[in-house]
């Protein structure tokens, strides 16, 4: 009978408590300057520290984690639930590296630090809070909303929840419900006490890039909104779902997981100071479904999001997305670059051309590209003669048979004159 092959699993992280000197006595050491963005910038209670009173090993991994939390490139915030109560985890990593150093305060004295996490842990993290795995139903259902509309998107899903709970509790068979206004914003009222991640308005808090508030002049909005996009019908002041509407509102309504995922990838403005790349992205595990939820033009107040049934590779892919840096596009080697015009005539040049088809002069940035191949070309043998008669296609080379636009007097690429 076979072994069944053992899984190979990475490397365990390694872990350390630290107080705020010994992480100052670090930064001494490694001589990492906290920029913008790391939780090192204001260590309270950063005494001085004597290097025998330091209570970890100077190794390392130590000593790069210091510097991904120190001076980070991207800075990731992680939450997801199950398993246990949502909270978020701070991710520190650098451009083109997959390893994360996590940060937490304990409420005390303690910096725990763990080095290194992998970017591949963090998304099956992720993946499996939703069920990933597990089937998926889509039905091509997509909105658009601000953050106003989020919110009454909210409040409907658990006054549905709620109507079918009080449907089921009198034995009978849910109706299509009808609401105004009013029922939203005591419906809100009730779900947003205590903490029970069984209701839409508390899971949307969570997952939100800002602060969620709803009221009445918001709902208001909000609820105008979802007419227009064809969700709601409107017959005084009662509203009605339509029917892909309803049904969507009541698989989200039995979520059984969610995930948020924000990144902030620091970039470098032209007169050489930082600034801050900011994505987020949330998923939720409705009734047999996936929903993403992608949120763009992101302020203080408000937002864009953009909410969809997806499937399970598409998840991924916005998964991984949101996860691993975007490839940079090569850098190009001015030395390495055609001039644009030639230094003695003025003359407009056509990469690759060596020699200006003008005046016939050398153009020596090219002939040093031309020198460091590892394989130089032969030339192809003479072309037998043409029959004679005008040749509008261009100029032959008799040195080297390449053909030249009319007009030229050398040939751009072995300079031989022309006429």
């Amino acid at each position: 009978m076979k072994e069944p092959e053992q899984k190979t699993r990475p490397p365990q992280p390694d872990r350390w408590n630290l107080t705020a000197a010994e992480i100052a006595e670090m930064l001494r050491r490694t001589g990492v300057e906290p920029r913008h963005g790391s939780p090192f910038l204001r260590l309270h209670g950063a005494g001085p520290v004597s290097p025998a009173g330091l209570a970890i090993e100077d190794t390392p991994d130590i000593r790069e984690a210091t510097l991904r939390i120190g001076r980070p490139d991207i800075i990731l915030g992680l939450l997801h639930m199950p398993p246990g109560e949502p909270d978020v985890t701070w991710l520190y990593g650098a451009a083109g590296d997959q390893r994360f150093a996590v940060h937490r305060r304990d409420g005390g004295m303690w910096h725990r630090i763990v080095w290194p996490v992998q970017g591949t842990t963090l998304a099956e993290i992720m993946e499996t809070a939703v069920s990933i795995r597990e089937a998926a139903v889509t039905d091509a259902f997509a909105l658009s909303l601000d953050r106003r509309g989020f919110e009454t998107l909210a409040v409907i899903v658990d006054f549905f929840q709620e109507e079918a709970l009080r449907s089921a509790m009198q034995r009978r068979m849910p109706a299509v419900p009808r609401f105004d206004m009013d029922d939203l914003f005591c419906c809100c009222q009730r779900n947003l006490r205590g903490i029970d991640l069984r209701w839409m308005v508390q899971r949307s808090k969570l997952i939100s890039p800002v602060r969620l508030n709803p009221d009445p002049e918001g709902l208001n909005a909000g609820l105008g909104s979802l007419v227009d996009q064809g969700m709601l019908t409107q017959q005084g002041t009662l509203f009605a779902p339509s029917p892909r509407f309803y049904a969507a509102c009541t698989l989200l309504a039995g979520c059984s997981g969610f995930f948020a995922l924000s990144t902030r990838r620091r970039t470098v403005r032209r007169d050489g100071t930082d600034d801050w790349d900011f994505q987020h992205m949330a998923s939720m595990r409705g009734i047999g479904s996936l929903w993403l939820l992608e949120f763009t033009d992101i302020s203080k107040s408000g937002f864009t999001v953009k909410l969809g049934d997806v499937t399970a590779d598409l998840l991924h892919e916005r998964v991984v997305a949101g996860l691993l840096p975007p490839e940079r596009p090569p850098v190009p080697d001015d030395r390495f670059a055609s001039p644009m015009c030639c230094p003695d005539c003025g003359s407009r040049l056509q990469p690759p051309a060596k020699f200006c088809p003008n005046c016939g002069r050398k153009m020596m940035e090219t002939v040093e590209v031309v020198e460091t191949w590892d394989v130089v070309p032969e030339l192809p043998p003479p072309a037998p003669p043409k029959p004679a008669g005008p040749d509008m296609s261009g100029i032959t080379c008799p040195t080297c048979n390449s053909v030249i636009a009319p007009g030229k007097k050398f040939c751009t690429r072995c300079g031989k004159p022309l006429r």
